[in-house]
């Protein structure tokens, strides 16, 4: 907003110095004064750093999301016993099994649920 309001000042300046000294100016001088604008350019610089920055943000913060729900379902699976070094026989077993695919079968629709609620965000 400030830079569309700097070259509309940029661009009635450069008019009223034509009418001043009674010359004509062309649209592409205009805009060939505005483009070369130093203060224009310093504002120019900052917007984009400033997108970029934006960016890095939400890529960081989205990667964050997606640790911290993996994290959750390592605490899940490890609560579930799937990483337990003994080995489990018969009816503890298949206790054990069920619950792991209970738990994974509920991790696939958080990151199902997630992936889909990200799509639906604007950009």
């Amino acid at each position: 907003e400030q830079i569309k309001e700097l070259e509309a000042d940029l661009d009635t300046q450069a008019r009223a110095d034509a009418e001043t000294e009674g010359e004509r100016i062309t649209e592409n001088a205009i805009k060939a004064i505005i483009s070369s604008d130093k203060d224009r350019k310093e504002m120019v610089i900052k917007q984009l750093n400033a997108r970029h920055m934006q960016r890095r943000l939400e890529a960081l913060t989205t990667s964050f999301r997606h640790r911290s729900y993996a994290l959750r379902d390592m605490v899940d699976l490890f609560l579930a016993s799937y990483y337990s070094s003994r080995s489990a026989s018969g009816m503890r077993k298949e206790r054990q099994e069920a619950e792991v695919e209970r738990i994974t079968g509920k991790m696939k629709d958080r990151r199902e649920t997630s992936v889909k609620r990200h799509r639906k965000r604007p950009s």
